[in-house]
């Protein structure tokens, strides 16, 4: 073989190692985010924010106030919906201190699962939750270890761990979360509030009239008041 013929061959041999040495650390790399990633869902399971548990007044299944409260306000939210969290978290304890305890306004919460699959979980077992009278108290926790979309946030297991936080009755809690048992209950609920100009979380009929987003609680005070002088 020629000096010329070698040093091309030289050549060729080290572009093909240095093709497989770039593929192994490509590939080695995506291993290692995929471990990573793994590892960090599964450490969800084990890192349960717990929440201060509140007081809600009049508290009916899925419902807060008097059933004969002159303004009804039905809130559709997503639990994996993060302006549904601030709503809950910021916005609604304002509606219970100012509006339901005085009997003025009734909250119900409606199920609008549309974000992905852990929706749907999240949303039956909030309904497991509340076959035990600890609906608010489970919505709580799902709305305080909300993550990323559909990354096993609301696992089975952190959906087992939220109940066992609450204490609920474990064997009750599990049969119900694992048939599903309001599926039924969620969908009809969803259908309900798209029939009803419901597409996004959160969502609010106001005595009818259509309020979205995670308003301030200003907003929420004007609808409100405008329903009371209405309803009288």
């Amino acid at each position: 073989m020629s000096k010329r013929a070698e040093m091309i061959a030289r050549r060729r041999r080290q572009k093909r190692q240095g093709f497989l040495t770039s593929t192994v650390i490509v590939v080695g790399l995506a291993v290692a985010i995929a471990a990573l990633t793994l590892r960090s869902d599964l450490d969800k399971e084990k890192e349960i924010i717990i929440s201060e548990p509140q007081t809600f007044p009049y508290e009916d299944d899925t419902s807060l106030g008097k059933t004969d409260a002159p303004v009804v306000i039905q809130g559709f939210s997503d639990f994996q919906c993060s302006h549904c969290r601030n709503f809950h978290r910021d916005t609604l304890p304002l509606i219970i201190e100012n509006y339901v305890v005085s009997g003025q306004v009734r909250f119900e919460f409606r199920q609008f699962p549309f974000l992905g699959t852990e929706s749907l979980a999240a949303a039956n077992a909030s309904l497991c939750a509340a076959e035990q009278d600890r609906f608010w108290g489970y919505s709580e926790l799902l709305f305080a270890n909300q993550a990323n979309i559909d990354r096993n946030a609301f696992s089975s297991a952190r959906l087992r761990a939220f109940a066992e936080a609450l204490e609920l009755n474990m064997d009750q809690f599990s049969s119900c979360l694992d048939e599903g048992r309001y599926h039924d209950k969620v969908d009809d609920e969803l259908a309900s509030g798209k029939a009803g100009g419901i597409n996004s979380t959160p969502s609010f009929l106001i005595n009818g009239q259509l309020l979205v987003g995670a308003a301030p609680f200003t907003d929420f005070q004007l609808a409100i008041e405008s329903a009371l002088l209405t309803s009288d």
